[in-house]
């Protein structure tokens, strides 16, 4: 999960938003969105393993969305793989491309 110290350059940026979820006080998933104009993005969605599959991500990524919509964002995407694109598909993202990462080993 990406934590305060890493958001800490970001926190006064114009069109990046971050956005915390508790359960019981505890701090169980993050997410943040980056707004330019009419398109936007939503990134960095984690979740703390012992809470996951309790719909915090979820709720958080939706009300995250929400927030865009309502500041005219008319686009919003997202890069997912592994587990997180059962959540991205139950927000209503479709898969637009696939995009192939590579790595170079020694």
């Amino acid at each position: 999960m990406i934590d305060a110290e890493h958001y800490f350059t970001w926190v006064n940026e114009e069109g990046i938003n971050i956005y915390i979820a508790e359960i019981d006080g505890v701090a169980v998933s993050t997410c943040a969105t980056i707004q330019n104009g009419n398109t936007a993005s939503l990134e960095f969605v984690a979740t703390l393993e012992q809470y996951r599959r309790r719909k915090a991500a979820a709720l958080l990524s939706s009300y995250a969305i929400e927030e865009l919509l309502n500041n005219g964002a008319e686009t919003v995407t997202l890069s997912a793989c592994g587990n997180s694109v059962h959540l991205y598909k139950g927000l209503g993202f479709k898969k637009y491309f696939n995009n192939i990462i590579m790595r170079y080993e020694l």
